[in-house]
């Protein structure tokens, strides 16, 4: 990454080609810059529908501040590279990837009890990991399964024990509620706030409430546990962190 004034240009130095419109650029100022290839913003002064090594984007006018450079395929994103942006006439920093990284605490195992599920997260990196959204994918039960708690004040998802615990709270039943088919939900868009989590927290946990319908397919009686790959999951917790990289949480009804 190379910064002459306001003029940010990124140059691919991988050894893989990649799809522009799989490659995105993000601002911790102002969020999202678009793509490579401009389907979905564009993100540098020219579009690129391939990446191959040294192909450079170029970035005018470029945010201040952090900048990131994320791959993005289905539900799957990872922070490929992280800059820093500085005033015009200095020189940027960069490292190879993001620091924001959350991981289960398999030793705290799945504690499921009246339609909610309980687990236990922790902060694997060496700075602040800010959670800002939350998937739930249950499809491989039911395309029928959602999320709620009841009217408002009665979160859906939370968190506690972090250093900033967060929320989301939806009110209402059955169509106002959190379908859990994959669908990415911010937390700050839905009566709540982000969750904050020090490099220091490492038993932060993480709830879910209630799922129907009223012929739920947890209650008391079932028994979750996590496991290490989509594969063998029948649900699949997504945290979306502040870098824009995808924490992915397995769960298997045993």
């Amino acid at each position: 990454m190379n910064q002459n004034e306001t003029t940010v240009v990124l140059t691919h130095t991988g050894g893989d080609s990649l799809e522009g419109e799989n490659v995105y650029l993000r601002a911790a100022s102002g969020g999202s810059l678009g793509n490579y290839a401009g389907t979905d913003g564009q993100a540098c002064n020219a579009t690129h529908d391939t990446i191959n090594p040294g192909t450079e984007c170029r970035i005018s006018g470029a945010p201040t501040g952090e900048l990131f450079l994320i791959w993005r395929s289905d539900r799957h994103s990872k922070v490929l590279f992280r800059g820093e942006v500085l005033e015009r006439g200095t020189s940027p920093t960069s490292t190879p990837a993001s620091a924001e990284s959350v991981e289960a605490v398999k030793t705290e195992g799945v504690d499921t009890q009246s339609s909610e599920i309980e687990l236990v997260i922790e902060n694997t990196g060496s700075k602040s990991v800010t959670i800002v959204d939350f998937a739930v994918d249950a499809t491989a039960i039911s395309n029928g399964v959602w999320i709620d708690n009841g009217n408002l004040g009665n979160p859906e998802f939370w968190t506690s024990g972090a250093t900033t615990d967060g929320n989301a709270d939806k009110a209402g039943r059955d169509d106002d509620s959190f379908l859990a088919n994959g669908t990415t939900y911010r937390l700050e868009n839905n009566n709540g706030e982000n969750a904050t989590l020090a490099a220091t927290d490492d038993t932060v946990t993480v709830s879910f409430r209630a799922f129907g319908p009223d012929d739920r397919w947890i209650d008391d009686s079932d028994e979750l546990k996590l496991v290490d790959n989509e594969a063998d999951a029948d649900v699949i917790v997504y945290l979306g962190l502040g870098d824009g990289s995808t924490a992915e949480l397995y769960l298997q009804v045993v």
